[in-house]
């Protein structure tokens, strides 16, 4: 099979798998903040995990003054994301606060909480954006890589699809359609990934920007977006440990893998 089709069909499954966000949702029960928060620590550290082995791959393609371009376009989907929701504490329904905290705010908090599920899915596309471009980038590279990314990306979809899915539901919606907000959202990652991977091999110069592009976009997201969440839903001690062990999981596997 031919590097496009496989790489094709790493990032469909990929996309695909947050549809496991649901069931995941459906049995955490009454322990869905801890359940989120443990989520996005996870998802927060497979991107750190994805940015160290990306910029060890890439770090011989001479990135100087490219890969510091790349790195400040990088940071302006999360910039982006943060200018669209304002403030962090009211992303993915609640913050993690509870149902309690619905109550207690009245019916102007319950009427906006309506809207936040699409909010959740523009920041969740917004972050697919750069994940699929750091995977056309690494594939163009290694197609190994790029395919071990996919699948690494692939768990942080469905860690990510839990918070769009709680968003879905704390606004009326079922499990299934925050489920398929999830996939959906996962569109700009195939997309981009493919084009980015169509692209570089005609335009050698740009890896550099690519990869400095990606590393800071993954590095921003995690820092700036996913960990204080989950830090606000299930405490520093776990999400330190969840963050650590699935950010080194990422090149310790690629490691004994050769990749």
């Amino acid at each position: 099979m031919d590097p496009t089709s496989l790489l094709s069909i790493a990032v469909g499954a990929a996309a695909l798998a947050a549809v496991a966000s649901g069931p995941i949702y459906r049995l955490s029960g009454s322990r869905i903040r801890v359940v989120m928060g443990w989520s996005n620590a996870l998802a927060a550290g497979l991107m750190l995990g994805a940015a160290f082995a990306l910029a060890f791959e890439g770090w011989g393609g001479g990135p100087g003054l490219a890969f510091g371009m790349g790195a400040l376009l990088g940071l302006i989907p999360g910039v982006v994301s943060y200018r669209i929701q304002g403030d962090p504490d009211l992303w993915d329904g609640d913050g993690g606060r509870g149902a309690e905290a619905d109550a207690r705010d009245g019916a102007d908090h319950i009427t906006d909480s309506q809207t936040r599920p699409y909010a959740s899915l523009v920041r969740h596309a917004l972050h697919a954006a750069p994940e699929g471009i750091a995977i056309g980038v690494a594939a163009s590279m290694n197609l190994g890589l790029g395919l071990f990314l996919a699948g690494a990306l692939a768990i942080h979809n469905i860690a990510e699809g839990v918070s769009l899915v709680s968003a879905t539901r704390r606004a009326g919606g079922s499990v299934g359609a925050g489920a398929t907000r999830s996939v959906a959202s996962n569109v700009p990652q195939v997309a981009l990934a493919l084009v980015t991977f169509a692209l570089l091999p005609v335009l050698p110069g740009m890896v550099p920007v690519g990869v400095g592009f990606s590393v800071a976009a993954l590095v921003y997201l995690s820092l700036v977006d996913l960990l204080p969440q989950a830090y606000a839903q299930a405490g520093e001690k776990s999400i330190a440990i969840v963050t650590a062990v699935a950010m080194s999981t990422i090149p310790l596997i690629a490691g004994a893998l050769g990749i």
